[in-house]
């Protein structure tokens, strides 16, 4: 499980809404998406099925299952599903648009292009820009670089490097090599050329940029493409000073290597024989070939000459150095100085003109997207180190031990998932989901024995949900109770919900009359516009019997639901910020069930029979379980299976009565005439009562 995304505000103050995210799973969760390695699509790293929101308070998480191949035919399935979601996604987003840009380019006499979307509606063919702009690709423009009075002459900027044509729809773009693998299919690195694009204004300075040849867009269509990937541009000084002159390597580590594609990035300061210039040279050398151009590396390269009588750079820009394997080969065994300039040479920028140190590095480090060696260079390696996600606290004993431990304080969490529906799902209310225990040769469905109180406040009110007859009751001696998954499905699916809902309000309120004080899990699902809604509520009976007055009845309509959400995440404001509390790895379940799954003990045991006190059991704690014993605070409880028991005062058998110890207020007690215990498992001691003794006896008056 991931997750792919929240609602927190980002570090650009952005915030995606709890209405987004619900679209972003509603969209996805049939299909699913792929996993891309640094946003790159050409780097497929697995496939991810979004399936729920968790909120918890003043914090909604879009989760996900991710799949990762582990064998070859598994990585080929991931690439071909990725490419068919590629191709669909251009559809998509094009479909609107398509048919006025197909009109639009054949008045220019303009066909067979290759159709890419990823901010704007795309068409991809060899000199398609050049043929309809050659003013913009006039060999009088030394490096094929288009001057900016002449680019906005023509041309105003929408964003993201895409200029639309002051005469027409018509867009053109900033070269595909400031795109992530020089590939078409990928963004280009915008807030790098939104940074340069500022600087038109500036009189005194004159700037280039290199547009693609290649694609024609369509500007009706765009879009600000967003990645939730952090690009920091910091605040630098003016100093050079800290800068020593000479070459100097930076090699990358094991997870820079396979994350960014390089090894090492080379930097080369020298001052010219008058002392009056310093040059600067920087290249990153590839690890990979660019998935673009096969068997080509591809390396991004900067070039800057400072001037020292007027404190600042008189020349800026920046390139790409294209080696094959071969010269990538000799280039590894060389440095800047003995290698020299070899290779095939594209530029893709240039800045003439004082340019301020500070506004130098700002450009330079934003050029340079995905190195963060950079920063170390120019004197921010503390700075980037505080941007890195801080290290998980580690968890307490305890949090190990009772990883779903919840307080009336806390609040409650709130788990909302998606599934398709299946062919074989059932029809009515009925029980979709079982704990499951056993031993090596059988495993046996089980619920906790309480749920027998719940089928019983159904009764109570005309209603009824079937026990399948081979279903184990398991009772826990703790205070948590989960009630299994409720599915709903059929044409009276919704009518059926809400007497569900009534059920649990009904027995709620009776077990606060008796100072019943438990923590529980429960999950409702429907069938409803095409797919099953799960909600999986946990907290405790506080808690959720004001959140069922408060919150519901439930609503059906797709449009209504989408805004309840937004409510529940302002309903859970009211309660403190503890994310990650309880557990969410251990509560959240592939299912979309919150369940708190208790701890057991491993420790060898053996329980004995005594005939006073029903049972107890012998345990040697030794090693880590005897330091966690006596240092946490914790207990150990048994969990036992009931084969039978009556009400004490009749001797009716319990399990078929229509009586309840919870909804009587005349209800003697349950008396259990038949049990074993099956297992011990970690508690945290209720109300100060330590539940390992010895002997123990169950309690007659359940």
């Amino acid at each position: 499980m991931i997750v792919l995304s929240t609602d927190s505000v980002d570090r650009y103050g952005y915030r995606i809404m709890v209405t987004a995210l619900e679209m972003m799973l509603k969209d996805s969760m049939s299909e699913g998406i792929p996993m891309l390695f640094g946003h790159d699509q050409h780097k497929p790293i697995g496939w991810g099925k979004p399936f729920a929101l968790y909120f918890e308070p003043n914090l909604t998480r879009l989760l996900a299952v991710q799949n990762t191949p582990t064998t070859k035919d598994e990585e080929m399935l991931v690439l071909k599903n990725h490419n068919v979601f590629r191709s669909n996604k251009y559809i998509d987003s094009s479909r609107e648009y398509i048919e006025d840009f197909a009109t639009l380019l054949k008045a220019y006499n303009i066909d067979n292009c290759k159709i890419t979307n990823v901010n704007c509606l795309t068409a991809n063919k060899e000199n398609i820009a050049n043929d309809l702009f050659p003013y913009l690709f006039s060999k009088d423009f030394r490096d094929e670089l288009v001057p900016f009075h002449v680019l906005f002459e023509h041309f105003d900027y929408l964003g993201q490097g895409v200029f639309k044509d002051k005469k027409s729809d018509i867009t053109v773009f900033a070269h595909r090599f400031f795109r992530r693998s020089e590939s078409i299919h990928n963004s280009t690195n915008t807030i790098f050329l939104d940074e340069l694009i500022k600087l038109k204004d500036e009189q005194h300075l004159d700037l280039y940029l290199r547009i693609d040849a290649n694609q024609l867009g369509y500007a009706p269509s765009f879009k600000e493409y967003m990645e939730l990937e952090y690009q920091w541009g910091p605040k630098y000084s003016d100093d050079i000073e800290t800068i020593k002159e000479g070459l100097s390597r930076h090699d990358c580590d094991e997870f820079e290597r396979a994350y960014y594609g390089f090894s090492r990035s080379e930097f080369l300061w020298e001052w010219d024989k008058k002392k009056e210039k310093f040059s600067f040279q920087m290249e990153e050398l590839m690890d990979q070939d660019s998935p673009a151009d096969k068997e080509l590396f591809n390396c991004r390269y900067v070039h800057t000459v400072y001037d020292k009588q007027s404190a600042g750079f008189e020349h800026f820009d920046g390139a790409i150095r294209t080696y094959d394997t071969f010269e990538m080969i000799e280039r590894l065994e060389k440095d800047f100085k003995s290698y020299g300039k070899q290779s095939e040479y594209t530029k893709l920028f240039k800045v003439n003109g004082k340019l301020p140190l500070s506004t130098w590095k700002l450009l330079v480090t934003l050029y340079l997207r995905g190195n963060p060696i950079i920063y170390e260079y120019f004197g921010l390696k503390k700075e980037i180190e505080e941007l890195k996600a801080p290290p998980l606290t580690p968890l307490t004993l305890k949090e190990h031990l009772v990883p779903y431990q919840i307080t009336q304080e806390d609040g409650l969490r709130l788990l909302v998932s998606y599934f398709n529906v299946s062919v074989d799902l059932g029809v009515g209310r009925f029980i979709n989901s079982f704990d499951v225990i056993g031993d090596l040769e059988k495993s046996y469905r089980c619920m906790d024995y309480y749920f027998l109180e719940l089928k019983k406040a159904l009764k109570r009110i005309g209603q009824d949900i079937d026990i399948p007859e081979d279903v184990l009751f398991i009772k826990s001696l703790d205070n948590y109770w989960n009630i299994p998954l409720i599915m709903h499905n059929g044409d009276d699916a919704e009518l059926l919900m809400d007497k569900t809902i009534e059920a649990i309000g009904l027995l709620f309120d009776s077990m606060i009359k008796r100072n019943i004080d438990f923590n529980i899990s429960f999950t409702l699902g429907i069938s409803l516009n095409d797919k099953i809604v799960q909600l999986s509520i946990y907290g405790n009976i506080h808690v959720l019997n004001k959140w069922l007055k408060t919150n519901l009845p439930f609503p059906y309509k797709e449009d209504a639901f989408t805004d309840w959400l937004t409510l529940q995440r302002k309903y859970l404001e009211q309660f403190p910020y503890k994310p990650n509390h309880p557990i969410m790895s251990e509560m959240i379940q592939m299912d979309g069930v919150l369940y708190a799954k208790r701890v057991t003990v491993t420790t060898e045991y053996e329980f004995v029979e005594d005939p006073i006190h029903g049972f107890g059991w012998s345990i040697n704690f030794e090693g880590k379980e005897l330091d966690l014993f006596e240092s946490s605070g914790l207990d150990i409880a048994p969990a036992i299976q009931i084969f039978s028991c009556t009400c004490s005062d009749t001797g009716e058998d319990y399990l078929e009565s229509a009586r309840s110890k919870w909804l009587d207020d005349d209800f003697p007690h349950v008396e259990v005439t038949s049990y074993r215990p099956i297992l011990l498992h970690w508690v945290d001691p209720k109300d100060g009562n330590r539940f390992s003794k010895e002997i123990i006896t169950l309690d007659k008056n359940e």
